[in-house]
């Protein structure tokens, strides 16, 4: 089974674009994978919600420890996140 980055890497070659549109599901599918990655003992179904507006990623957590874990972590999770996507897709992330 082929990674998320293998497949945006591929896409990108394809339009050839330099900057290509990325859609809101493939930036929560990313967001869901580096944090379970980053952080220990959270899983998916501790993030309640995602939607992606201007550059922005904006999260609301089931519990508040979750969301503290998750803005300890945010500059290394942007780093990774815009790093798959191979140009500055995420500037910033806000928890509710």
């Amino acid at each position: 089974m082929k990674g998320i980055k293998d497949l945006i890497k591929r896409r990108n070659f394809l339009r050839k674009k330099k900057s290509p549109e990325i859609d809101e599901k493939t930036i929560t599918s990313i967001f869901r994978s580096v944090a379970t990655e980053e952080i220990r003992g959270i899983s998916s179904e501790d993030i309640q919600e995602i939607y992606f507006k201007k550059k922005d990623l904006y999260i609301k957590a089931i519990h508040p420890a979750v969301a503290s874990e998750i803005w300890r972590k945010k500059e290394n999770l942007i780093k990774k996140m815009n790093d798959i996507t191979g140009n500055k897709t995420i500037k910033e992330i806000k928890i509710k």
